[in-house]
């Protein structure tokens, strides 16, 4: 809503009632302005109620800057009235230097009134661009310095009243020479300078008459022996030697075992290869391998064979081992056979008792083989 103040804006200082700062040598004249007026809205009724007032102070009648701002809450009565500015945000004491102000009114969310309100002199302002009558400052001070103190002394800078120096007198005249005075003592030697820098040197001399020959020195020490020559040519080969004799016998090599191999060859059925006192190690099939309980018991079961399948089995292939303690009838554990030519090796432990050791290999077609080693 557009609105606009009127009706006790009369003309130039009605408006403004009073203009003034406290301060310490003007104890009685007020720090604030007071605005009146009336608040009418885009069809010229008043407005009543509360509303928000934004007052501003400008160095000119438009654009220019903002030298001071205040938002206070008014209360309306048919329109009408009163706000003290500088109550809630003190006026800077640089705002009224002598030139020209300008205020601006913004009410609630509507846009800033124009024109802007000169703001022209008030009684406290027009007294005090004269003094009238006595003044009674307790200390007077200068850009900060105190130039009279309480007491009504002079204490500033003394060099403020002396005058300028003035211009330089003409030369007096010569006086007379006076006598020459006795001649004084002979000063102590002073200390000896440094030495000067060497002098240029002299032309040779002659050469002296040839002296006899001196004795022939000691016989010098032997030098060192030369370089190796290149090997010479190859002989042709001599004649075969005798036969020379037997050697020792070498060890005898370790016993192979003992044990007969298990060749599994399937048809359908499981292939036992193996029967130990509470378990076997069968086939059942020529790619699975498996150990299996049959009494119980405590049992450690153990696998170790290819982690990964290539054909043909690969050197350094990964290995995996699969462990089972076994204590049911029924209880087993498998492992298998990746490709022909691939190992498994098989342990089986009753602790305390025996230990049995296995080599088993997958074959050809559908055969696989074990061997018990121990």
């Amino acid at each position: 809503m557009r609105r606009s103040v009127g009706a006790l804006i009369a003309a130039g200082a009605a408006t403004w009632t009073v203009l003034t700062f406290a301060g310490a040598s003007f104890a009685k004249v007020p720090g604030f302005l007071t605005e009146q007026g009336r608040l009418l809205d885009a069809n010229n009724a008043p407005v009543t109620g509360t509303v928000s007032v934004v007052f501003t102070i400008y160095d000119a009648a438009t654009a220019g800057n903002s030298l001071w701002t205040e938002t206070q809450m008014i209360t309306l009565d048919a329109g009408y009235f009163s706000a003290r500015l500088g109550e809630t945000t003190a006026f800077p004491s640089t705002l009224f230097d002598g030139s020209i102000r300008y205020l601006g009114v913004k009410v609630g969310s509507d846009p800033e009134m124009t024109p802007r309100q000169e703001i022209g002199s008030v009684p406290y302002a027009i007294l005090s661009d004269n003094v009238n009558g006595d003044i009674t400052p307790k200390t007077v001070s200068v850009g900060g310095q105190t130039v009279i103190d309480a007491t009504g002394h002079w204490v500033g800078p003394n060099s403020g009243l002396v005058g300028p120096t003035g211009p330089a007198g003409a030369a007096g005249a010569t006086g007379p020479a006076g006598a020459t005075g006795a001649a004084g003592a002979t000063g102590p030697a002073g200390a000896t300078g440094p030495a000067g820098p060497a002098g240029a040197t002299g032309a040779t001399g002659p050469a002296g008459a040839t002296g006899a020959p001196g004795p022939a020195g000691p016989t010098g020490a032997t030098g060192p022996t030369g370089a190796t020559g290149a090997t010479g040519a190859t002989g042709p080969a001599g004649p075969t030697g005798a036969t020379g004799a037997t050697g020792a016998t070498g060890a005898t090599g370790p016993q192979g075992s003992s044990y007969p191999y298990t060749w599994a060859i399937f048809g359908s059925a499981t292939f036992t290869h193996f029967t130990g006192p509470s378990w076997v190690l069968e086939s059942p099939n020529a790619s699975t391998l498996q150990l299996r309980t049959t009494a119980a018991g405590f049992l450690d079961y153990g696998f170790t064979y290819e982690g990964t399948c290539t054909a043909p089995p690969a050197t350094n292939q990964p290995t995996l081992t699969a462990n089972r303690y076994s204590f049911a009838v029924g209880d087993t554990l498998q492992a298998t056979f990746c490709n022909e030519g691939s190992p498994i090796y098989v342990t089986v432990t009753n602790p305390g008792t025996q230990t049995w050791y296995f080599v088993c290999q997958r074959t050809h077609g559908n055969a696989n083989v074990c061997q018990r080693v121990f």
